[in-house]
């Protein structure tokens, strides 16, 4: 599939394992850096393209890479608009799933023949460890360089890749850089004796300065190279937060005692990189405090660097990345209305490159990404109208940039994704039918691209999501029968997903989420025994999951959800011994869950449930103080909640459904206190009325209430 030279953003896409990244650096400089001989530039190259004077720029994850929801995507629009692949070939290379997926999706653009490889280690097409071409690669005979020392060597793998691009002899190549190299060393050592007489006389002093500031520029390389590169994978280990000590010893060492100029923009930006990496390892360990303090002295590096150069725009984006970083890590503390801010500050930079440019889609799709932050914090605060906003001003440039390249799979993916979140926050609403408009429409584009490669996993998953939320939005509409049959088609893919790769914990996870909204359906069908059956198949997936890995907390409370939901189908079919045995199950795991982590509210919500539906079942089977002390641990947890958040309806509804079981039970057993607890459900449910809050479907309840207390204080209470 080819598209206008135009078109094009890169000379080449370098794909390497995240083990070979000192490789992939090096060829990344070596061929930018390389200067195309003079009588070659303009000549057309083998892909019909003049040749550059340099070949830039090139594409390497690392460094060219958006923060993106979704960077797959990302991954698929560089590699279609990049001349050619270059595959840093390794066993390592050989054994990555990612770097064979960047070369099949660059074969799917009819390329083949742009493709080229490195040998840096092991050999090729052995079949066994020492294999170093990834099977995506063996069929397709690519121009193979050797930088092994016993095969090209570096400098002349180099340049086997150069002529390939360049469609130019090797031979020939190479020995127009023996006679460029010739003249540099002529010219060089010109320099060099005319620098030697002038500095003469300096001696001694100048020689120590001298051999000072090379030693000091390698321990600066040293300590940049460190910081920059290694950090990330050193840190992947869970709990090593002494490196991270280790590398700030490095950097303060760096600059206190080599005394480098910190107003050097290049300096500074590579410090800025070094905090980033650092906040990314933080936030993937959990410390998420250490994260923001590390994105927050990246930003402010960032911020100094942009305002001392306005119209550089490559410092606009970092400062837009860096406000991104920061929004993100406040979101996941919690920190909703500072994280909005750091969002609104980097929608300001994106639209004014946008605007700056409307013809660079980078910029557009960043505007996009901008508005879908801002959607998502508003939709957590519950401002549903302001979100859906955001979401359909992220939808018309999704719109605009599937448009203006309907081949592009990635813009047609990024409006399939804006179409489900549009219609996400339409069913929250309770525009049952405008959701299921923008659902269909999501459903088509993706169904299109998974139909186009159905061994394309991400596109497939894909169409389970929107099938997922055109179920959910039938099940609202109390359309049971075409909402069971949406949840059994995304079923269908979510176990063909999960034994296609049974190792995939995503893909099992999404299995066990998709056999509970069959289950869900099927019990609100009345088919009890259908719903069990799923409900048990989806808590082995989840117990199998957690016992690939007992520390994952969202695992566990998975674990606790099926437990519940097997709970409450034993419940409807009378058998309350189960019933209890699983709503016990239940519990201990939210017990652990909350007690680890006080803070979380909904951990804490779902110890307050587990503790109500054991309530529910004890009280069943005639145990009063049994249920009675289940029902105040439950409005315990939810009195904490309320007072930390007193807007919140929910845990409002919560008291008063408390206060009126324990109420309800404390007159089974002919408590002297089942008054003031009637009491306390009144004047709570009447509270919910004045907010507002209370839905119509409990109104009657207020009038039972007034019947439990005495006429005189029915009356001084009255609504």
């Amino acid at each position: 599939m080819e598209i206008p030279p135009s078109d094009y953003r890169y000379w080449a896409f370098i794909s390497y394992s995240s083990k070979d990244r000192s490789w992939g650096r090096w060829l990344h400089r070596a061929i930018e850096t390389y200067g195309v001989p003079a009588q070659l530039v303009s000549h057309p190259t083998p892909i019909g393209h003049p040749a550059p004077r340099r070949f830039q720029p090139l594409f390497r994850d690392r460094d060219e890479l958006p923060a993106s929801a979704d960077l797959s995507v990302q991954i698929e629009e560089a590699l279609r608009v990049s001349r050619y692949l270059i595959v840093v070939c390794s066993p390592n290379a050989a054994q990555s799933r990612w770097v064979n997926k960047e070369i099949e999706i660059f074969r799917r653009f009819d390329r083949h023949n742009r493709i080229l490889a490195i040998i840096v280690e092991g050999e090729p097409n052995t079949g066994d460890d020492r294999e170093c071409f990834p099977p995506a690669l063996r069929s397709c005979e690519p121009i193979a360089a050797d930088a092994r020392p016993q095969g090209d060597g570096k400098a002349d793998a180099k340049l086997k890749l150069l002529s390939g691009m360049l469609g130019v002899n090797f031979d020939a190549l190479k020995q127009r850089e023996a006679r460029r190299q010739i003249r540099r060393l002529q010219a060089t050592v010109a320099a060099a004796a005319l620098i030697g007489l002038s500095l003469a006389g300096m001696a001694w002093y100048s020689n120590h300065q001298r051999i000072k500031a090379v030693a000091a520029r390698k321990q600066a390389e040293s300590i940049l190279e460190f910081l920059l590169y290694d950090l990330r994978d050193k840190l992947e280990p869970v709990g090593r937060l002494d490196i991270v000590r280790e590398v700030q010893q490095r950097v303060d060492a760096y600059y206190r005692e080599l005394g480098v100029e910190k107003g050097d923009a290049a300096i500074l930006r590579n410090r800025s990189i070094a905090f980033d990496n650092q906040g990314q390892s933080l936030s993937a360990q959990g410390d998420l405090r250490g994260a923001l303090k590390a994105y927050r002295d990246s930003l402010a590096i960032t911020q100094r660097l942009a305002a001392a150069d306005p119209t550089n725009t490559a410092r606009q984006r970092d400062l837009f990345l860096g406000f991104n970083h920061v929004g993100d890590t406040l979101r996941a503390q919690g920190d909703l209305p500072a994280a909005l801010a750091a969002f609104h500050d980097g929608l300001a930079i994106s639209q004014r490159l946008a605007g700056s440019d409307a013809g660079n889609l980078d910029w557009q799709r960043d505007l996009s990404f901008s508005h879908d932050r801002i959607g998502d914090v508003l939709r957590e605060q519950g401002d549903l109208p302001a979100a859906l906003a955001e979401f359909q001003s992220s939808l018309a440039i999704a719109q605009h940039l599937a448009k203006s390249d309907p081949a592009s799979s990635a813009w047609q993916r990024n409006l399939s994704v804006g179409y489900d979140r549009v219609a996400d926050v339409l069913s929250a609403q309770g525009d049952l039918p405008a959701a299921l408009k923008a659902f269909h429409e999501a459903l088509a584009i993706a169904q299109r691209l998974a139909g186009s490669d159905p061994t394309n996993v991400e596109w497939q998953r894909d169409v389970t999501v929107s099938l997922d939320g055109i179920g959910d939005a039938l099940r609202e509409q109390g359309d049971l029968p075409a909402a069971l049959k949406a949840f059994k088609d995304s079923l269908l893919i979510a176990q063909l997903l999960a034994d296609k790769d049974p190792s995939n914990a995503g893909w099992q996870r999404d299995l066990s989420v998709s056999l509970n909204n069959v289950g869900d359906v099927l019990r609100a069908q009345d088919d009890s025994p259908g719903a069990l059956k799923a409900f048990e198949e989806a808590l082995a997936i989840r117990k199998r999951l957690v016992g690939s890995d007992p520390t994952n907390a969202d695992w566990q409370r998975d674990v606790s959800v099926s437990q519940e939901k097997i709970g409450d189908v034993h419940l409807a079919q009378g058998d309350l011994p189960a019933a209890l045995e699983s709503f016990r199950d239940s519990l201990a795991i939210a017990r652990r869950l909350a007690e680890a982590d006080p803070a979380d509210a909904d951990l804490q919500h779902d110890l307050s449930v587990s503790q109500e539906k054991i309530g529910g079942v004890l009280r069943e089977q005639g145990d009063l103080p049994g249920a009675l002390k289940a029902f105040k641990e439950a409005l315990a947890i939810a009195q904490r909640l309320a007072e930390a958040d007193p807007a919140n309806a929910d845990w409002q509804r919560s008291l008063w459904i408390n206060y009126s079981r324990i109420a309800a039970i404390s007159e089974q057993m002919g408590s002297p206190d089942a008054a003031d607890w009637w009491r306390k459900a009144f004047d709570k449910i009447s509270e919910m009325k004045q907010q507002g809050t209370l839905s119509p479907a409990d109104q009657h309840f207020i009038d039972e209430y007034r019947q439990k207390l005495h006429p005189p204080a029915a009356s001084a209470n009255s609504l």
